[in-house]
């Protein structure tokens, strides 16, 4: 970066990491807050903030309106510190978005948000300061440090968190969508070529900007950002409150500096930018479609904001259920609180090991569940009624997650595609600690990806450890074929796409294996867009063809290092693309064969993006079996053993899957990687939830699935839980 950046533009500059980790780290924070306004349907939303931060829950206040039809209000700071009203907010929730946490008029308030009624939540970046330490809820901005006066990464950090947050209670695909290419787009904006409007704005001594909607919000910081940088006289409004009043101080070549997403006020703001461009008013666009003007065109996600369906009545108080529009009552559920119903005896407490919960360990606390679900972790001498499970010691973690398992117990999914052989693949594994995988269909024929796609509705309705789908193949490159039949290999087809996003939508989980060379960049983008998880894999590419699929959705890298155009000083390859790419998530083999340890150490240094590697399997039927072959396509593979583990291979050597399960990868993982412990685990956990976005496990926080397993010291399985009953 150059020397001569200011610290405003370095920090800018930050922010697709910044945002791509906010995202990721604070799902469980998402998730948990989506429950709460769920549960509690509160009557009233409101929000304090200053600055920057005022102008971040500006942006909230639109964008959750629009989204979940509910109003946000903006409460004073002062209103509690300096004038010492008291608040009545009794079943409301009430947002504090700070940088530093640290204002006392912003704490004051928070405090009689909480007196009031409020359930409180700090959005904020120092997650030690007052503000965290008293709120209910705390979801950090993960900013770092932020140097520049004029704050950058942690406004942007603020509208992408309080965005997640809109996402995950409006149930909104699209929006979560657009959020997931967010790191992505603000990488792009590096590009832009803004000289034509630096030529507008050099000499200006005063200005408008305008926007409307959530675009009012960032019209508002940038006023704020002429005054606080260069100076400049800059004053903020909607565009339509612009065409009133003010529109009478525009003169020729009065700058005005709009900002025009491409939602459903866009061809309004057409209108009121050409009718003061005819007032002789100098105009400079944002926008990602075309404007008349000076125009800096910025990258385009693809997505609207729109109200999602159904989202009034989930969020409507129960004694208002009756105001929803007819066409939304539908969509109550009536759904029990966790635990209702079932007695004291649903709720469990499990002593004596140390606690995992996928961030870091509890030493001398309880973990307690409810209903099938997380409900705490507690101190052992603050212990609720319940069954007590006592554990000898070890750690207790959530269940492990495996995104590609080709078999196990006896059974390869290829041989018979049905949700009965699904059961009995999850079955072998849970031994080992595997609590949720996706049965994996290699390259075969379309018939039996139908058949597969088929058994997996069912089994995943089962919820005993099927969590999904992958199909890995048959749209493969025969260049890095693998062990897969090269003759079944083709490009994927229209009629593809659309079995695919059917089966996202009827599964819910649904990953996809594909070389580069097989699939468009246009597929990948409508397949990415419907929430089908996309992995780039068994490809010869080259590194700038996988980092076009990257950047239009492809999530992820199937076992990186193995079939797939290695790195190279001047060919970098897939493998050098998925390791520089900050977004893109790998599978890793760690059974001392697929990869020499050196080469996965290697990895894990150099990969760009905070926990974006995690442990797979590939596991083929032997796992769970004391059988030493097997048939793949009419073709024997072996068991050979030795090494750190035996290995699958085909007559001629070729390796054919793995013989491996996910607490060996754990172990192989301290053992030959380099990885604490709580590293390893969050590869087996908390990272594959990410990567499939499966929002309900992976970690024990409040309310999610209490899939379990219990460790010794030595790394053994002991025992599991699906939904905390024995398994």
């Amino acid at each position: 970066m150059s020397e001569n950046q200011s610290l405003m533009l370095q920090e800018a500059g930050q922010s697709p990491e910044v945002v791509a980790t906010l995202l990721e780290k604070e799902k469980p924070v998402f998730a948990e807050i989506a429950r709460l306004f769920s549960s509690a349907r509160p009557s009233v939303v409101t929000t304090a903030a200053r600055g920057s931060s005022d102008h971040a829950a500006t942006f909230f206040k639109y964008l959750f309106e629009i989204t979940c039809g509910v109003p946000v209000a903006s409460v004073g700071p002062s209103i509690a510190s300096v004038y010492g009203a008291a608040l009545h907010l009794k079943g409301g929730v009430h947002f504090t978005v700070s940088q530093s946490g640290a204002s006392p008029d912003i704490v004051a308030l928070q405090d009689a948000a909480k007196k009031g009624g409020a359930t409180t939540i700090a959005v904020v970046n120092v997650t030690d300061s007052p503000l965290a330490k008293q709120a209910d809820i705390v979801l950090g901005l993960n900013a770092g440090a932020e140097k520049s006066v004029a704050a950058t990464k942690s406004f942007i950090a603020s509208v992408a968190a309080l965005s997640g947050v809109t996402a995950a209670i409006g149930g909104a695909s699209d929006l979560q969508t657009a959020l997931d290419k967010l790191p992505e787009a603000l990488s792009a904006t590096a590009g832009i070529d803004t000289s034509a409007a630096e030529e507008v704005l050099f000499n200006a001594t005063s200005l408008y900007t305008a926007g409307r909607g959530p675009a009012f919000a960032i019209a508002l910081e940038a006023a704020l950002k002429a005054k606080e940088t260069s100076g400049l006289h800059a004053e903020a409004f909607s565009l339509a409150e612009l065409m009133h009043g003010p529109m009478r101080l525009v003169q020729p070549g009065f700058p005005i500096v709009a900002f025009t997403p491409d939602d459903a006020a866009f061809a309004n703001n057409v209108q009121a930018l050409e009718r003061l461009q005819k007032l002789g008013a100098t105009t400079v666009g944002f926008s990602a479609q075309p404007l008349s003007g000076v125009h800096l065109r910025v990258p385009d996600h693809g997505q609207r904001p729109r109200r999602s369906a159904g989202v009034a009545a989930r969020l409507l108080p129960a004694d208002r259920v009756g105001d929803a529009p007819q066409g939304l009552r539908s969509r109550q559920t009536g759904k029990p609180a966790q635990g209702d119903g079932d007695g004291l005896m649903a709720r469990k407490i499990f002593l004596g090991a140390r606690i995992f919960d996928g961030e870091r360990f509890h030493d001398d606390k309880a973990l307690i569940t409810a209903g099938g679900r997380v409900e705490a972790i507690v101190a052992r001498n603050d212990l609720p009624d319940g069954e007590v499970v006592t554990l000898a010691g070890g750690v207790l973690s959530a269940g492990f997650i495996d995104a590609q398992v080709n078999g196990g117990g006896g059974r390869m999914l290829n041989d018979e595609p049905s949700a009965a052989s699904m059961d009995i693949i999850a079955g072998g594994h849970r031994p080992y600690g595997t609590t949720s995988l996706l049965p994996t269909l290699i390259t075969d024929t379309s018939e039996a990806s139908i058949a597969a796609i088929e058994a997996a509705k069912e089994a995943v309705k089962a919820s005993r450890g099927v969590a999904g789908l992958h199909l890995e193949g048959p749209h493969l490159a025969p260049a890095r074929k693998g062990a897969h039949l090269a003759e079944l290999m083709r490009p994927v087809e229209e009629r593809d796409v659309k079995i695919f996003i059917r089966a996202r939508e009827e599964i819910g989980t649904l990953l996809v294996t594909m070389a580069a060379e097989q699939v468009t960049v246009a597929q990948v983008r409508e397949l990415a867009e419907a929430g089908v998880t996309v992995s780039i894999g068994h490809s010869d590419c080259s590194s700038e063809a996988a980092e076009e699929r990257f950047d239009a959705g492809a999530r992820g890298v199937t076992h990186l290092f193995n079939a797939m155009s290695q790195l190279g000083h001047r060919t970098p390859g897939l493998v050098g693309a998925a390791i520089d790419h900050p977004s893109t998530w790998c599978g890793i083999i760690a059974d001392g064969h697929h990869v020499d340890p050196k080469a996965l150490r290697t990895a894990l240094r150099a990969k760009r993006g905070e926990g974006k590697l995690f442990f797979v399997t590939d596991a083929m039927s032997l796992v769970g079996s004391e059988k030493d072959s097997f048939t793949l396509n009419g073709r024997t593979v072996r068991r050979e053993r030795g090494g750190f583990c035996s290995k699958l291979v085909l007559s001629d050597g070729t390796l054919a899957g793995s013989d491996v399960d996910m607490i060996s990868t754990i172990r192989y993982g301290v053992t030959y990687l380099d990885l604490t412990l709580a590293e390893a685990l969050r590869m087996a956990t908390l990272y594959p939830a990410r990567f499939l976005r499966l929002a309900d496990r992976g970690h024990l926080s409040p309310g999610m699935r209490a899939d379990l397993v219990h460790l010794t010291d030595a790394l053994a399985v002991t025992a599991t839980w699906l939904g905390s009953e024995a398994a």
